[in-house]
């Protein structure tokens, strides 16, 4: 092959290479969504059992919270953490250290339902720690003593 002849088909390659580069990133193929790390406490409804009951507020007013209460299914369950974040709404988190359940309170919602509420709990076990999220969703307007389906996830 003569030199002129392979002087071309390098060139042609490297144009080739920078052609594909240049489609692919008009095409958004520059970045890749990164897929969530598995959950390394296992999965929250083997280990975690949550209820929530709208009670009334304790401040001798008219108001309800909803108060969520996760306790342990197993001995092996990851422990608990003290401080809790939330989008909005939580009002109080006590976690009792000898029996590990959580109770979360929950106030100032919408008083007509189709209202949700989550915090995020934080989880140590043997593996290291996770994220235990905790949130419950109504539609109809809050009622004392009714039991709302709290979901658990962790990530």
């Amino acid at each position: 092959m003569s030199n002129a002849r392979r002087s071309t088909l390098g060139h042609l390659q490297r144009l080739a290479a920078v052609t594909a580069v240049t489609v692919a990133t008009g095409c958004g193929y520059e970045t890749v969504d990164p897929m969530p790390h598995p959950a390394r406490c296992g999965t929250a409804n083997a280990q975690f059992f949550a209820t929530g009951e709208w009670q009334a507020s304790g401040d001798g007013g008219t108001d309800l919270v909803l108060v969520v209460t996760v306790t342990k299914k197993t001995a092996g369950a990851g422990t608990l953490g003290g401080q809790a974040t939330a989008q909005t709404g939580l009002q109080s988190m006590t976690v009792d250290p000898g029996t590990g359940t959580a109770r979360l309170v929950f106030g100032t919602l919408n008083a007509t339902g189709g209202d949700d509420v989550f915090a995020n709990l934080p989880l140590t076990c043997s593996a290291g720690t996770d994220t235990l999220r905790v949130s419950a969703s109504w539609t109809a307007a809050p009622q004392l003593g009714r039991v709302e389906a709290v979901t658990l996830e962790t990530f």
